[in-house]
């Protein structure tokens, strides 16, 4: 049986509001994959232009934004929802 990983009960997502200064931002939930945030700057979901690091943390990380935001932008940080395996969720219900 393969061990799980038990998290903090922290919601998996923030969202902060730039001051057009900074461009690193923090996330206190654990994600296992760079892969596993989204990372969005208003309503625009980021696929390059940023460093992702504490994947594989339990305590969270940070986001290192290419580019620093505008003041008063929203930077959202969100976990992404892990993919359903049809096998785990078989064996859940067993």
């Amino acid at each position: 049986m393969t061990p799980h990983i038990h998290g903090p009960d922290i919601p998996p997502e923030v969202r902060i509001t730039a001051d057009g200064r900074r461009n690193v931002f923090a996330f206190p939930f654990p994600i296992f994959w760079d892969s596993d945030l989204e990372v969005r700057v208003g309503a625009n979901v980021l696929v390059t232009g940023f460093t992702v690091f504490g994947a594989g943390s339990a305590k969270g990380g940070a986001v290192v934004l290419a580019a620093t935001p505008k003041s008063g932008r929203r930077v959202t940080l969100r976990r992404k929802p892990a993919p359903i395996n049809a096998d785990d969720a078989q064996t859940a219900t067993a």
